[in-house]
């Protein structure tokens, strides 16, 4: 199967001269295009995020991607490169048209592939050096840059018609009918209320939408539509965006990895206490930077590995030492390593953490 693809970097940009140059090389070859892949997104994306990525993704060994040049798979060389190491194991096969180039498995088509992006990264940057020197030419001459400020037309729309404006609002006549009349955003009408210093003009009426409000949000919603008030406007802002924090906060401790590091002893395995004869408990140590783990099971002291992602966690084969000690000890060591032998993820509760198994069975518990 045959795959164009056509990327730019802009929605300004247009596909039409890629596709005029992809059509002309498959008609040159005699090779028919059986999908086309369009997209308008910044060479530096990342490829997953892309549409490339998906269509990768669903390409099998011998299908074949057409392109203008290199550069349109990507404009960092790691990139370009990584595309083409996983294509090349797939048997992807990839052929840039500009460039000449054609992916195949020796080591000449790999040097040149690094030489095509390394030249990409260096026009890409070379680009971003000419922008950015452009512009500072332009902010050092006094030239504003940015959006062109607005004109003064829409607040004298609002202003010639002021008597109107008020004895619709007066009428109950609701802002975005209004907006709707003059010809302007409801938002924008909004904006020149609050800038008129002598906007007296009720805002909306506390009944228009409200009735099915909380008493909060009510009250809150009377705050922000009070003319002259536009303080409350950041009040209700920053109210929000602490409840969106509380709950993010709420929302990781209940869904997120919880926090192994550090020396935990070991309480039960199985739902039965950990009793062991001698000052020390048996206890498990992770190493979060290192993903190691050491402890002690009753009898001898162990040394391992462990994997975690998210709340899944496996604890790779322990070394122990070869001790022998009190029956007891040696029955809690046996559970202990059976138990570990089982862990399949992880849960704190409260101050504890509960190990489980495959089935979510609680097969350990930790506390410190």
């Amino acid at each position: 199967m045959i795959y164009a693809y056509i990327r730019v970097s802009t929605e300004m940009q247009t596909y039409d001269s890629q596709k005029f140059e992809i059509d002309r090389y498959c008609s040159e070859h005699g090779l028919k295009v059986d999908k086309w892949v369009l997209e308008s997104v910044s060479g530096m994306k990342a490829v997953e995020k892309r549409t490339l990525g998906r269509v990768f993704r669903r390409m099998k060994r011998g299908d074949l991607l057409v392109c203008t040049e290199i550069s349109r798979l990507g404009r960092n060389m790691l990139m370009i490169m990584s595309i083409l190491d996983f294509c090349s194991a797939r048997g992807i096969r990839i052929q840039t048209i500009k460039d000449g180039f054609v992916l195949s498995d020796n080591i000449n088509s790999k040097i040149i592939a690094f030489a095509f992006a390394l030249a990409a990264e260096i026009e890409r940057n070379l680009i971003s050096q000419r922008t950015r020197e452009a512009l500072a030419l332009k902010r050092a001459t006094g030239i504003r840059l940015g959006r062109p400020a607005g004109s003064s037309s829409k607040r004298n729309a609002v202003s010639e018609r002021w008597e109107e404006v008020r004895t619709m609002r007066e009428n109950g006549v609701p802002l975005t009918r209004i907006a709707e009349i003059l010809g302007i955003h409801r938002n924008t009408l909004k904006n020149i209320f609050w800038k008129i210093p002598h906007a007296s003009i009720p805002m909306e009426t506390s009944s228009e939408n409200s009735e099915n409000l909380p008493g909060i949000l009510l009250f809150m919603k009377n705050l922000y539509l009070c003319p002259g008030l536009k303080i409350f406007m950041i009040m209700k802002r920053i109210l929000i965006g602490s409840a969106l924090a509380a709950f993010a906060l709420t929302l990781a401790s209940c869904c997120g990895q919880p926090d192994i590091n550090g020396k935990w002893n070991i309480l039960k395995v199985n739902g039965e206490e950990i009793t062991v004869i001698g000052d020390e408990k048996p206890f498990i140590e992770f190493n979060t930077e290192e993903s190691k783990v050491h402890g002690f099971t009753g009898c001898n002291i162990m040394n391992g590995a462990y994997t975690i992602d998210g709340r899944e966690l496996t604890f790779g084969n322990m070394a122990t030492t070869m001790m022998a000690g009190p029956e007891e000890n040696m029955k809690a060591e046996s559970a202990v390593l059976g138990a570990m032998g089982k862990v399949a993820s992880v849960k704190a509760d409260g101050e504890n953490l509960i190990l489980l198994d495959a089935e979510k069975n609680e097969i350990m518990e930790l506390g410190k």
